[in-house]
């Protein structure tokens, strides 16, 4: 999983600038639709994904990488809450606590680093933690 910063235009031409650094991110709805979009967010949520990236949720080679099929199902879930559904998630066997304890104050942080860049800024800053 390559990371990907993106500054999400509304619409293009729009007023909103960008005032982070970004990088591309390739996306594809099918292989003849392919573009470049920007999306910006906090450093600390690129460091976020970093990490989860590096403790095993993306699998494979550049070019060939796949989410972690552990994970599959907890995607699912969030899809149908996304869609307006319900899900129920159980903890089968808990995680190393630090590890577990990490992760939560990193998307702590980058849920408060983002909420104080959009209140300073014009530009349109996503959290997708």
């Amino acid at each position: 999983m390559g990371l990907s910063d993106s500054s999400y235009c509304i619409a293009p031409g729009s007023p909103f600038r960008p005032r982070l650094t970004t990088r591309g991110h390739r996306m594809s709805q099918d292989s003849a639709s392919r573009r470049i979009i920007h999306l910006s967010f906090a450093a600390s949520l690129g460091e976020y994904l970093e990490r989860v990236r590096d403790l095993g949720a993306m699998e494979g080679h550049t070019g060939a990488v796949e989410l972690n099929p552990t994970l599959r199902p907890v995607v699912e879930a969030m899809h149908h809450v996304l869609a307006g559904g319900e899900v129920e998630v159980r903890v089968v066997r808990e995680g190393q606590p630090d590890i577990v304890r990490e992760l939560a104050q990193r998307a702590a942080r980058a849920t408060v680093e983002t909420n104080a860049l959009n209140k300073q800024s014009e530009t349109l800053v996503l959290t997708v933690v």
